[in-house]
């Protein structure tokens, strides 16, 4: 029977353990400090949440070499360890040992197990994408109805939306997560609307369902979320708004200057980081959009936080991702 992460975390220290994991990322091999040989970590995960490993290698300092090149971000490994507490963290830890224990890459997993491998959002996607389409419904505005329209009628783009996570570490970094943070930032843009109705509505549906549109491409979730090339070199911002100027090209008689404040939500939507955050924001819906997703991906961003932490049974816990501590009670 597998066992899961969050099975393992409850786990005394010294327990025997065994499992398939994805890998979540890595980090280089590196050499004891007291002996000879080397050591490398990983960081697993599976649909319940994630935990750090240690492989402690021999004297045979090229295989545990070999092997780390072996395994990469992505892959699922399998693995019999046991579990302690780390001396330098001071949090819960896979220790796997060469010689006693196993380490090794699995060659193919199929694309139905690869749920067990990444988590998803608690909330129900297809009541998601619902809510979303009744937004979507409402614009009055024909040109932004058809751009959106251009996007969810394709039903290839829908499960990839609807799927796609926001991160790899920070806020809503699960499946479905995006969909999930979009709808959130949509929903306190409505808010914005109800106290200042010189706000244009549609163009702020619009801005929040797809501010991240880019994601789809900057992410890539097999059995972990990785970020791929076009990810790496341009950034879901970038990408967004070069997907939204793709959907604009075959819509007949877009308007400009609406391409352009549409565009100019995307790109500005994360703010400045210079001292005057409004720097940059030439309209009041990319100041109403960009405030929206602070609060949205801030506040899941405690969330999570404290969520993880509470496993700790610790009342006050340092969180490096918000630099500062959290309450968990």
């Amino acid at each position: 029977m597998k066992q899961y992460v969050d099975e393992i975390k409850k786990l005394p220290d010294g327990s025997a353990m065994k499992g398939k994991f994805a890998v979540r990322s890595k980090e280089a091999v590196r050499d004891y400090k007291s002996k000879e040989g080397k050591f490398f970590s990983l960081v697993l995960s599976d649909r319940t949440g994630s935990i750090p490993m240690k492989y402690w290698g021999g004297s045979n300092t090229r295989h545990v070499v070999e092997l780390y090149a072996s395994i990469s971000t992505g892959d699922v490994v399998m693995l019999t360890g046991s579990v302690s507490i780390d001396p330098y963290e001071g949090a819960q830890v896979i220790t796997v040992n060469e010689g006693t224990n196993l380490l090794k890459r699995v060659e193919s997993v199929p694309p139905e197990d690869m749920g067990e491998y990444l988590p998803s959002t608690k909330r129900d996607i297809g009541a998601m994408m619902a809510e979303l389409d009744r937004y979507i419904d409402s614009i009055k505005d024909p040109h932004i109805k058809a751009i959106l329209d251009a996007f969810f009628k394709d039903n290839d783009f829908r499960v990839r939306y609807s799927t796609s996570p926001s991160a790899i570490v920070h806020h809503h970094n699960f499946m479905g997560g995006n969909l999930e943070h979009s709808l959130g930032v949509l929903r306190v843009c409505m808010t914005l609307c109800d106290s200042y109705p010189e706000l244009d509505r549609d163009l702020l549906i619009a801005g929040s369902i797809l501010h991240d549109v880019g994601k789809v491409v900057e992410y890539s979730a097999k059995a972990s979320i990785t970020m791929t090339d076009e990810g790496r070199f341009l950034g879901h911002v970038t990408i967004g708004e070069r997907m939204v100027a793709e959907k604009v090209a075959i819509i007949e008689g877009f308007p400009r200057d609406l391409f352009m404040k549409l565009g100019h939500i995307i790109l500005q939507h994360h703010g400045s980081w210079d001292d005057n955050i409004h720097k940059g924001m030439k309209i009041p819906e990319a100041a109403a959009l960009h405030f929206a997703d602070e609060a949205d991906s801030q506040t899941k961003e405690f969330l999570q936080a404290v969520e993880n932490a509470r496993e700790s049974g610790d009342a006050w816990v340092y969180i490096r991702a918000i630099g500062n501590e959290v309450y968990t009670k």
